[in-house]
């Protein structure tokens, strides 16, 4: 089974620019798996003025590979040239991590109350 996590991050361009540095730094095997989480998510854009990327992935393992990504190769990224923001399956489960405030793609979590 395991535990599955929903994920949106936001990259500043010089961000992206400094984790695909990171990323040839990297091992052959994570780099690997870091070029395929970038390659792969459920959705990708790129605001087209300021150049920062936009990634989204739905229902990710958390796992070896998830903590080298997402924990390790992210966060050693300066504070704010990324957004970064987990939802977990408990309701209670959430995280943001990054300091990119002028993120144009405006990510963040709304709660809201449904009702028919």
């Amino acid at each position: 089974m395991g535990y599955y996590a929903t994920i949106g991050l936001v990259l500043s361009k010089e961000g992206d620019r400094q984790l695909k540095a990171g990323i040839a730094l990297l091992t052959k095997e994570q780099a690997a798996v870091a070029q395929n989480y970038l390659r792969y998510p459920d959705l990708k854009k790129t605001h087209r003025k300021t150049g920062a990327r936009l990634f989204i992935w739905n229902s990710v393992k958390e796992g070896p590979d998830f903590v080298m990504f997402f924990d390790k190769l992210l966060r050693s990224l300066p504070f704010e040239s990324y957004k970064l923001i987990r939802i977990g399956d408990a309701l209670d489960d959430s995280m943001e991590d990054g300091g990119f405030y002028d993120d144009p793609f405006s990510l963040r979590v709304e709660r809201t109350l449904l009702f028919d």
